[in-house]
């Protein structure tokens, strides 16, 4: 019987980094990783092993080390205000003691820092994966000590966020939108969640607006740097080729339209 007092133990600390949702996060990153290699010439039929599955997990471990951080450092801060609006979660409720939680973000951090270290020592673009993973960091910080206060920019950082981990797996950004997906579809979901759970500080239309437009902003500055770094490179000038605009993009498209009806519909 002693997993049962095991199981005590750990359960808060899944609860507190939310390991149960960590899977999109390393998905993303994969997904970069899969496709950089896509676009090195790999054939398909020898894509699975040709792959340096040390770097995939190495990203895994970045993955989970921002992501649980985040999720911590995010608790760690709300920890009285949650004394009244989620007295359940482990902090407020005293299932897991603040220097535990504190010891909890400090190791996840260190987790992303050091996997990040070793898959910049094996990766082509390692200095620009380390540059991406600090700046990461930083928007994560943003984000849990006063982002989320200012509601529009908090917003925005969540989407940047999950745009930058998935660009730090591959820094060259071999599909755009790849990573642009995420940019606006966790942006946009952010916002609209935000709404629903009535959270505070209310959502005005200037929020919204702010939002928008900081998406509109980040959108066409992404694309612009690419078109210019493409065309710096000498890549056709033909700007479907070099943003990568292909048939496939259609399932992409399709799905977020789906999510999107389905979304409404409920």
């Amino acid at each position: 019987m002693i997993f049962i007092p095991l199981a005590y133990r750990v359960l808060p600390v899944l609860q507190l980094t939310r390991m149960a949702l960590v899977f999109t996060a390393v998905a993303d990153a994969q997904a970069a990783l899969w496709l950089w290699w896509a676009r090195a010439g790999v054939p398909k039929e020898r894509l699975l092993w040709e792959m340096d599955w040390r770097r995939n997990l190495a990203m895994a471990g970045v993955s989970i080390g921002l992501y649980g951080f985040g999720m911590a450092l995010n608790d760690i801060i709300d920890r009285h205000r949650d004394q009244q609006l989620a007295a359940h979660r482990p902090l407020p409720s005293g299932r897991l003691g603040v220097v535990a939680a504190h010891v909890v973000a400090f190791l996840l951090l260190a987790a992303a820092l050091l996997f990040g270290g070793y898959f910049a020592l094996h990766s082509p673009q390692g200095v620009m994966s380390v540059l991406l993973l600090a700046w990461t960091i930083l928007l994560i910080v943003f984000y849990d000590l006063a982002g989320k206060y200012l509601v529009a920019p908090g917003l925005l950082a969540l989407g940047m966020i999950r745009f930058f981990h998935a660009a730090l797996a591959a820094p060259s950004l071999p599909v755009l939108w790849q990573p642009l997906l995420l940019l606006n579809h966790v942006t946009i979901l952010s916002v609209v969640c935000y709404q629903l759970e009535a959270k505070r500080p209310v959502l005005t239309r200037a929020h919204r607006w702010g939002a928008a437009a900081g998406l509109v902003i980040l959108n066409c500055g992404v694309v612009g740097v690419v078109l210019l770094r493409n065309w710096w490179q000498g890549e056709a000038l033909d700007w479907r080729h070099s943003l990568r605009i292909e048939a496939g993009l259609i399932y992409p498209a399709i799905a977020a339209a789906v999510f999107a009806a389905v979304a409404l519909w409920n």
